[in-house]
């Protein structure tokens, strides 16, 4: 069985990398999207 500590760790860590994709993709111009 997963631990929920596991799961909210992943969570966490799923947070942060969606963030920092994120910002990069915004940086990015339209014309080359």
């Amino acid at each position: 069985m997963i631990d929920v500590a596991y799961c909210q760790t992943m969570a966490h860590y799923n947070q942060w990398m969606n963030q920092k994709l994120y910002a990069i993709c915004a940086e990015i111009p339209d014309e080359e999207r």
